[in-house]
């Protein structure tokens, strides 16, 4: 079972769309819980959850401590917008 969200979407500066790829960006809090986050799960899935609803579970594979993330998988161009859009609440 999950626990509580160690991230929000007050820890996410920007999350834009490049064809089949979403670029995350994290406020400086942000930043340092997502290095945090992946430091502790590297090899796992981490689960995006908006209103109850896994949107994503992308595997972590290494440590990431740029202050960001570009989450890649079998997205179409719409499907990255749209996951876009939903990370940063639009």
């Amino acid at each position: 079972m999950p626990g509580p969200a160690e991230l929000t979407r007050e820890h996410v500066e920007r999350a834009e769309a490049s064809g089949e790829v979403v670029d995350v960006g994290f406020t400086i809090p942000g930043g340092v819980r997502w290095a945090d986050l992946t430091s502790r799960h590297v090899g796992c899935q981490v689960a995006l959850v908006f209103n109850t609803t896994v949107v994503a579970a992308p595997t972590v594979v290494e440590v990431s401590t740029g202050g960001g993330v570009q989450i890649t998988g079998r997205f179409t161009p719409a499907e990255a917008e749209e996951l876009a859009a939903r990370i940063t609440g639009g």
